[in-house]
This record gives C-alpha cells, sequence and structure tokens, in this order.
C-alpha cells in the first residue's frame, strides 16, 4: 500500500515527501481443507465424531489450537483436525454439517468469516418392519409354522439384507428381498403373537434401532375337541341308538361347523358322521374317532371321548338281602334290607317299589328298600320277592336267597319242687 499523492486544505501545500516505510493489509478468510464425519449413516440417536480441517485461505497456514479455538472441539494434533463427538438427531433425517455448524474464535487476527462450503451429510437412520406373512395363522398342535418379517431401511425404503435378525427373540435367517423368517411349532394348544424384531447387527451401516411400526402377527396353535353321546347307552336288546356327534375348537370354545369325522367301533372303522347302531343280543361297543378334517382351517389333530354303549336283557336285580334278626320275639317287627340295581351296569335303582310276598316297599335313592313284618303267634316266615316296578321295568331277579325269620316264644310245659313244707332256712329245689 502506498501514497500517491496529497492536497493540504489550509494552505494549499500538494507536494509531499515520505518517511516511513510502506504499510500493507491482507484480506482473508478461514478456507475448509475437510469437513468429514467417521460415520455417515448411524442409528437414530447415535453418535459419531464430526471433524474439521481449517486454515487461513491467504497463506493457508493451518488454524490450530495456538491460533484460537472452535466452541465445543478438541484440537487433535496427531491427526492435525479439529474434532467433537456428535448425537445425531432421534429422528429420520439427514442432517448437513458445514461452515454454520460451528463457532471459531481467532485469536491471533480476529477473523470471523467463514468459507462456505457444502458440508457433510449424516443420516440418521433405523430398521423398519413392514410386515409379517404366517404360513398358516391357525394350524394344528406340533405343525411348524413359518413367521416372516419384511424389513427395510425407514430413511430411503430400501430393503435391508444384512441384518442378524431375531423375532420375539428367535433367531432369523433372511430368504432373500429383506425378509427375514423364523419357524415356530407348539405342542399345546396357544395363542402367540409376534411383534417384536431386533437387530444385534447390520453390516451395510450398522444400523441395529429397530421401528416395529405397529406390525404384528398372531399364529394359534389348536386342535378339535370331539364329543360322540348316543340317545342311551345302555339299550335293551334289539333297541337302536342313535349317536350324537358334535366338535368345538379347543383353543377358543367355538363351535365347529364345516367337518367331517370318522369314527371307530370297538377299534375299527364303522362310520362318517352320525350313525345308528344296534343289536339283537347281549354286547358291549366302544365308540372314539378315528380322524377328523375341519374345512375352516385345514386342522386334523383331535382330542376326543369314548363311548361306551351296553346292550343287555336288561331287568331289576337284588343282589343284597340282609336281614337284622333271623329270630325274634312274637308281636316284635323284622326289619329287612334289599338293594336293587340295574342289570346291565350294576348302578343302583334310584326309585320304585319292591314287593315281598306281594307287600310294597320303596325304593330310596340308593337302591335300597326297608321291608318290615309283624306276627303275633310262632311262625316261621320266608321272605319272597313277588315283584318290582322301577321306572315301568317290572323283570328280576335275585342273587341272594329268601331269608327265613322265626317269631318265637319260650314254652314252660314242667314247674315242680321237691319238697312243698320244709324248715326255714332249708333250701328248696325248682325245676322248670
Amino acid at each position: 500500500m502506498s501514497i500517491d499523492g496529497a492536497n493540504e486544505a489550509t494552505y494549499g501545500i500538494t507536494v509531499y515527501t515520505t518517511n516511513v516505510t510502506n504499510p500493507w493489509t491482507v484480506w482473508d478468510r478461514f478456507e475448509f481443507v475437510l469437513v468429514e464425519a467417521d460415520d455417515t449413516r448411524i442409528n437414530v440417536g447415535g453418535t459419531f465424531e464430526l471433524r474439521y480441517k481449517i486454515r487461513y485461505d491467504y497463506d493457508d497456514a493451518t488454524f490450530d489450537s495456538s491460533k484460537g479455538s472452535i466452541t465445543g472441539f478438541v484440537w487433535d494434533s496427531v491427526n492435525v483436525w479439529w474434532d467433537k463427538t456428535v448425537t445425531g438427531s432421534s429422528s429420520v433425517t439427514s442432517t448437513n454439517y458445514d461452515e454454520t455448524y460451528i463457532s471459531i474464535t481467532d485469536s491471533t487476527y480476529g477473523l470471523t468469516v467463514k468459507q462456505d462450503v457444502a458440508g457433510v451429510n449424516v443420516i440418521t437412520d433405523r430398521l423398519q418392519v413392514q410386515s409379517y406373512t404366517v404360513s398358516d395363522s391357525r394350524d394344528n398342535i406340533n405343525d411348524d409354522v413359518t413367521i416372516d418379517a419384511l424389513i427395510w431401511f425407514d430413511y430411503d425404503n430400501t430393503v435391508c439384507t444384512t441384518a442378524t435378525i431375531t423375532i420375539n427373540g428367535y433367531s432369523a435367517t433372511h430368504q432373500g428381498s429383506g425378509v427375514y423368517r423364523i419357524i415356530r411349532t407348539s405342542s399345546t394348544v396357544t395363542s402367540v403373537t409376534y411383534n417384536t424384531v431386533a437387530s444385534s447387527a447390520e453390516s451395510t451401516y450398522g444400523i441395529t434401532a429397530v421401528d416395529q411400526n405397529g406390525k404384528s402377527t398372531t399364529v394359534i396353535w389348536d386342535r378339535i375337541v370331539v364329543y360322540i353321546n348316543a340317545n342311551s347307552t345302555n339299550p335293551n336288546a334289539g333297541e337302536t341308538i342313535q349317536s350324537i356327534i358334535n366338535s368345538t375348537y379347543e383353543f377358543d370354545g367355538t363351535t365347529v361347523t364345516s367337518w367331517t369325522v370318522n369314527v371307530l367301533r370297538n377299534s375299527t372303522h364303522f362310520a362318517t358322521g352320525n350313525f345308528t347302531d344296534s343289536s339283537s343280543s347281549e354286547v358291549t361297543y366302544q365308540y372314539a374317532t378315528e380322524n377328523v378334517t375341519e374345512n375352516t382351517y385345514g386342522l386334523t389333530v383331535f382330542t376326543t371321548n369314548t363311548l361306551t354303549v351296553i346292550w343287555a336283557n336288561l331287568f331289576v336285580e337284588i343282589n343284597t338281602v340282609t336281614v337284622a334278626d333271623s329270630r325274634i320275639n312274637i308281636g316284635e317287627q323284622v326289619l329287612a334290607y334289599y338293594h336293587c340295581r340295574w342289570s346291565s351296569n350294576q348302578s343302583d335303582c334310584t326309585t320304585g317299589t319292591l314287593y315281598v310276598n306281594t307287600t310294597s316297599f320303596s325304593i330310596n335313592g340308593t337302591g335300597w328298600a326297608t321291608v318290615t313284618f309283624t306276627f303275633s303267634v310262632v311262625d316261621k316266615k320266608v321272605l319272597v320277592v313277588t315283584g318290582v316296578n322301577v321306572n315301568g321295568e317290572t323283570d328280576y331277579g335275585q342273587v341272594p336267597p329268601n331269608p327265613e325269620i322265626i317269631w318265637d316264644r319260650v314254652e314252660i310245659y314242667y314247674f315242680a319242687v321237691d319238697d312243698l313244707r320244709v324248715n326255714i332256712n332249708d333250701n328248696v329245689e325248682v325245676k322248670v
């Protein structure tokens, strides 16, 4: 910088001389040699190292900690840059870090102007579950079900193919195109909701944060409960029974409305669906489910009861007779107890009338009839069942023999003494 001329205002003097060295001034700014991040795609809310290399634009002298400072940054003399650990955005986005991000204090020249640079973009990203797909949402217990989850990077909606994924804690295998699969089964009737995808590693960007995105799927492992009943389980020989077969889903107890059932009789295929059966002779049949086909969900696993039907020549059986005392005083009441049961299954008769020596006695709820008789003369009576009537059934049989009851008394036929008159204090023998 030099003086080209002078014009003095008081006297108009224009001649001048210079007795000093011409001064000089540098117009300068900060030049950004490097703006970078150690990772430009991180998890939402993750951290990265942001680095700046800065110099004076005029002479390319490095701006280091001897010349000033950058708020929040530390000078790294080894790598010759300023660095700072930065926490990325908590949202899925791309954030630019340029000259406007930093505040420089120039202790040497006091410069504040910064070069306008593009800076570096850091993407905060996460994996996002897009959908679940299952091979069967309601399957037989012990059947395998595949559960697939489609996963992509939330930032640019590109599928993720390089993650280590678990679904509900179970290790998943990548099937291609961002689909990860687990295979599950259950030995019991249950419902499982799959709604938790986790990533322990991802080799492309290191993204492990996962947005469940409100997605889930539920798998039910179920089976059919078959109930085989009939209008009679103790028919008389020659009578016909009609089956009544129903089924429910064990999981929720709802009725199965579209299905086919095959029935076994004594372990051999007998019928499909409801059936009738009869026998002209005494026989026992057991009916159970052979197999089922359920049409709504394709279930085939089942549990079933076993129905037992006994055809018999039905009659009332007197199987027990007890007598409190078989020899009693005349005029006293004898108590005899008769137990009545059905011949077909030995279940108690719970009502009805028993006739003994043509006299009627009631049968109680446990099958017992209390029989009472009284005689005022010496006699022996045989208690004989002469009839029954239990719900209209009058045929009967008796196992124990007929009891015999004796009404008796002591008869005195001799009464004498050995001496009709004796001394006082002497003994007299009395004979009866």
